[in-house]
């Protein structure tokens, strides 16, 4: 049977909650939506609100997770971090994180590519 875009990327999503977590992240909210764009987590870790985009891929036949990540994706996570930001009345930093997400050559474990920090949205908070 295969499994819907939808339910893999819940299933990354839970994952890479779950490896923030662990991290010692506060989990804040997960798919927060307005209008068309949505961003995957927000959590907090000392002083930052951090947005996260998970990305999961069942293989890397056409590459690394985080290789999916666009300009355009990149430019929709910073409006929609301004919106929530907003909404929120947020005062402090804030971070833009990626989080690739693959099994293993034998599908036991997860590969996690965390990569932190990956884009200013040029905000002076």
């Amino acid at each position: 049977m295969a499994i819907s875009t939808r339910s893999t990327g819940n299933l990354g999503e839970r994952i890479a909650c779950q490896f923030l977590q662990s991290k010692g992240y506060t989990i804040l909210e997960q798919n927060w939506r307005f209008k068309h764009l949505e961003l995957d987590i927000i959590c907090q870790t000392g002083d930052f609100l951090v947005f996260v985009e998970v990305k999961y891929r069942k293989n890397v036949m056409f590459g690394e997770p985080i290789e999916f990540i666009t300009g355009q994706k990149m430019q929709n996570l910073s409006q929609a971090a301004a919106v929530y930001v907003e909404e929120k009345g947020h005062q402090g930093w804030i971070r833009f994180d990626i989080i690739g997400i693959r099994p293993d050559a034998k599908a036991r474990h997860y590969k996690i590519r965390h990569l932190k920090d990956i884009h200013y949205s040029g905000w002076d908070p």
